[in-house]
């Protein structure tokens, strides 16, 4: 081998050399790199996973919430309707009371609400069944007051009861009145009978 070929094999194997080292030094900043994405790639999953994870938590919880208020809310109505029931029972039951009790309950509320001068206002029905009788009714407790009370020709349309006008002042005691004007007090205590 001639001085030019020893150069040239010698700058052969340094190229050969620097070419390996140069291969090995980008194979390994390859699976550095390499190493390092998927160990990024796995953090990031993880995080993904974690907030995926945690809005299906909330997701469901929000649910299990919004499925708590319908009951709550289809638990409010089931018991309002319940009390409506009751409240509309018991106008039913104060007008198909007997006659007898009817007229004195009808004479009890008049009396306890009219002054002298008082007109008694009823329903159509009532007055023609029930007017006079309770007007002489009312008249009678009202005698050691020495207040007198008449018969009104109007009638009103009300289910039942008795609307006593005191001049310009009206008190109303029609059932469906009384039952709406006591209904908070008694919607408690409806409430405390129901459930």
């Amino acid at each position: 081998m001639t001085g030019i070929e020893k150069i040239v094999a010698k700058i052969n194997e340094d190229a050969e050399a620097d070419y390996r080292r140069v291969i090995s030094q980008t194979e390994a900043e390859a699976d550095t790199i390499l190493q390092d994405a998927a160990a990024a790639a796995k953090s990031s999953a993880a995080e993904t996973l974690a907030g995926v994870e945690a809005e299906r938590r909330e997701i469901e919880r929000r649910a299990v919430s919004m499925a708590g208020l319908e009951v709550r809310k289809m638990r409010l109505e089931l018991k309002q309707k319940l009390l409506q029931q009751a409240f509309d029972e018991a106008l039913s039951k104060l007008l198909s009371m007997p006659e007898a009790e009817y007229e004195k309950f009808l004479v009890s509320l008049a009396s306890r609400a009219a002054e002298n001068g008082a007109e008694l206002v009823f329903s159509a029905q009532d007055r023609k069944k029930y007017g006079e009788a309770v007007v002489a009714g009312v008249n009678s407790a009202l005698k050691s007051r020495g207040a007198v009370v008449s018969l009104s020709e109007k009638t009103r349309n009300i289910p039942g009861g008795v609307i006593v006008c005191n001049g310009r002042v009206e008190v109303n005691c029609a059932f469906d009145t009384l039952l709406a004007d006591q209904r908070e007090e008694l919607a408690a205590e409806t409430a405390k009978i129901l459930f």
